[in-house]
């Protein structure tokens, strides 16, 4: 779509928003690029445990309550009891371990994980992040977009993640689920149905 036509369609939809992407994503999974063409749509797609304030601290997300323990080797994190996938299954903790684990072992900054011994699972809506040791840029590490939150019922199927069909049909946790991809032109996302209490924000998206 031309520019003109492409602002005329704005004017007629105010709740159509238009961004500009340089270069078309290499993949809509967050854990395999981190250039801006993958990171912008999929923070949308994908929601984290925790979102950073403009202080970087961390703020709820997935996650509602958390707390290290006195060595700060692990953290407890408690999960939002409505948050649900964009196919209405409940996200929970075992989603949690098995995203943790992808990202450690397969993103590009890979590093910033490392520390992640395992992640437990004792009940659903609570996953325990064991260390090997202190980490202190660990809420970074699994915040928007680096550590995004997969379906395990999608992505623990057997296929080898980076060749993954859902990497190009996401159905995520994010506040926008995907509707269309056109190869070098549009990726179309829309809003994901009461997404500012579905998504475990305790604010809007």
């Amino acid at each position: 779509m031309g520019n003109a036509a492409a602002a005329a369609a704005a004017r007629r939809d105010p709740a159509l928003l238009r961004v500009a992407l340089l270069y078309g994503p290499p993949t809509l999974n967050t854990i395999f690029a981190a250039a801006p063409s993958t990171t912008v749509p999929g923070a949308q797609l994908f929601a984290s445990l925790f979102r950073l304030d403009a202080a970087g601290e961390p703020q709820p997300y997935l996650a509602r309550r958390w707390s290290f323990s006195p060595g700060r080797d692990t953290l407890p994190v408690h999960l939002a009891p409505d948050a649900l996938f964009h196919d209405g299954t409940p996200i929970t903790s075992m989603d949690v371990a098995f995203s943790i684990l992808a990202t450690r072992d397969h993103h590009g900054f890979n590093t910033m994980l490392e520390a992640v011994e395992r992640v437990d699972t004792p009940d659903p809506l609570t996953a325990v992040i064991r260390l090997r040791h202190p980490h202190p840029a660990l809420f970074k590490a699994l915040a928007v977009p680096l550590t995004p939150i997969l379906p395990a019922h999608v992505y623990g199927d057997g296929t080898p993640l980076r060749e993954h069909p859902a990497n190009w049909r996401p159905g995520g946790s994010g506040p926008f689920r995907f509707k269309s991809l056109e190869p070098g032109a549009d990726i179309e996302l829309t809003r994901f149905a009461d997404g500012s209490t579905r998504c475990g924000c305790a604010r809007s998206c």
